[in-house]
């Protein structure tokens, strides 16, 4: 039995029900077929020599085998994403077709995380979409994201708008789809996944919050409980604030950044470009040369002190209000 879901604006067709995603009516053509549990059937005639290692991750597990690594299959027609742990995507060049399969120690939910986060990461990129390490909020009718490093408080920050009323449209990672022209962010899945800090730091407690994934200490914040909005339509990309955990004036300080700036901090926190060949880099490149020409691009001072988000909030807020007053200012004053 088929069940649809709905990830990133595409409609996935998978041979089992995946935890945590909104369902999709069954009207249109899926773009995604993912086949859990199965592998493509020429796989069993495939030698070692037959496939072409592209990128092995320096991280090293107590073994010394790489965490990741990525491979090229048939001829470069497909890709085996492989992790340390056993488990194994294998994607066809297109971003169609998906095959996983993980050691009988996981879960369904273990896989989700790496299904929702660096896997579907890679198939956006395949199918065109400039993919961030970060996580994006509504704000006034556009898209907000949050960029960083691992830890630099992303879905933090995004949960911190949440309190206050603003629907989440993804975390970890924010799928923007062109023409340069008009560039949106489409919505991910309905949940954050924060570590158990910052889930105490907002709630006061765990209390509510499961913990299903052995792959990981963080926890699951469910959007569609009560308080809580996601955001299922796409939005216009409005601006981009840069995390920057070293708050050493204790005020949030956002500054703008420059053009070249904002193009070398952004290039570090695209994902899987580095793992793909010249041509998607270049089509990368375009991409945040349009972003960075058309959406302000921020540094925000943001501290390790989990108190201080609802200031980081203001802090944001404000920056957001008066660059809309001048945008306001400035067309009236050319009218």
């Amino acid at each position: 039995m088929f069940a649809s879901a709905s990830l990133y604006g595409l409609r996935i067709q998978a041979n089992t029900a995946l935890p945590g995603l909104t369902g999709a009516t069954a009207e249109s053509s899926p773009d995604i077929w993912l086949n859990l549990r199965a592998t493509p059937d020429w796989l069993e005639a495939l030698d070692g020599t037959q496939a072409k290692t592209t990128f092995a991750s320096p991280d090293l597990n107590e073994d010394g085998q790489p965490l990741f690594s990525v491979a090229e299959l048939q001829c470069g027609d497909y890709f085996r994403l492989s992790y340390c742990d056993g488990v194994k995507f294998f994607v066809d060049r297109a971003g169609i077709r998906i095959w996983v399969e993980w050691p009988d120690t996981l879960s369904l939910e273990d896989i989700s995380t790496y299904l929702f986060g660096p896997v579907i990461g890679w198939v956006l990129r395949l199918r065109g979409a400039l993919c961030l390490h970060a996580s994006a909020v509504a704000v006034n009718g556009g898209a907000i994201a949050f960029v960083g490093e691992s830890g630099a408080g992303k879905s933090t920050t995004a949960a911190g708008f949440s309190q206050r009323g603003h629907a989440v449209l993804a975390d970890d990672v924010v799928a923007i789809f062109g023409p340069p022209g008009s560039l949106l962010v489409r919505p991910s899945y309905p949940e954050l996944r924060l570590w158990p800090e910052s889930v105490t730091a907002l709630s006061g407690s765990d209390n509510g919050r499961s913990k299903p994934l052995s792959t990981t200490e963080k926890f699951r914040l469910d959007l569609r409980q009560r308080g809580q909005r996601f955001q299922d339509e796409p939005l216009p990309l409005a601006a981009v604030y840069i995390l920057n955990n070293e708050d050493v004036t204790g005020r949030n300080d956002v500054r703008a950044l420059t053009h070249r700036e904002a193009m070398m901090t952004l290039v570090a926190n695209t994902h899987a470009g580095r793992l793909l060949g010249p041509p998607a880099r270049k089509q990368e490149f375009e991409l945040l040369a349009a972003l960075v020409a058309r959406v302000r691009v921020c540094e925000v001072s943001r501290g390790t002190d989990l108190a201080q988000l609802p200031r980081l909030c203001d802090a944001i807020l404000s920056d957001l209000e008066n660059q809309s007053a001048c945008a306001s200012f400035i067309e009236a004053a050319g009218a």
